[in-house]
């Protein structure tokens, strides 16, 4: 044990963080709300797109929940064939998608995102 104090303070170690799976922890200002970060991937969904207000891509979905695209993309399908999130498809453009009011009635009723205003 004193051999690794030793390493540490002459600066012997690594200061490089290992890359590997796993979810990064991080306190900076930046992170999004941690209601999209826990919680089931329909949850996760759901609330990013009522925060963000906007329709938005699977990517940037993705991004603001934490997750991987293929993940985002798949639980986006299975919302819009439930009808609690809309395609919108314009033509040479990447699909955005939107919160229905369906999805809104779903969310409130979350106990994550309970006490939501209309």
């Amino acid at each position: 044990m004193s051999q690794f104090f030793a390493n540490m303070l002459l600066g012997r170690l690594s200061t490089e963080v290992p890359k590997g799976q796993g979810r990064m922890v991080s306190f900076s200002g930046g992170d999004s709300d941690i209601r999209l970060t826990t919680g089931s991937m329909r949850e996760r969904v759901l609330g990013y797109l009522y925060l963000n207000g906007v329709p938005s891509t699977a990517r940037e979905i993705a991004s603001g929940i934490k997750s991987n695209p293929s993940r985002a993309t798949k639980t986006l399908k299975d919302l819009t064939v439930a009808g609690e999130a809309e395609a919108i498809k314009h033509e040479g453009c990447v699909t955005e998608y939107g919160l229905t009011p369906q999805g809104l009635t779903v969310l409130k009723s979350s106990p994550v995102f309970a006490g939501l205003k209309p």
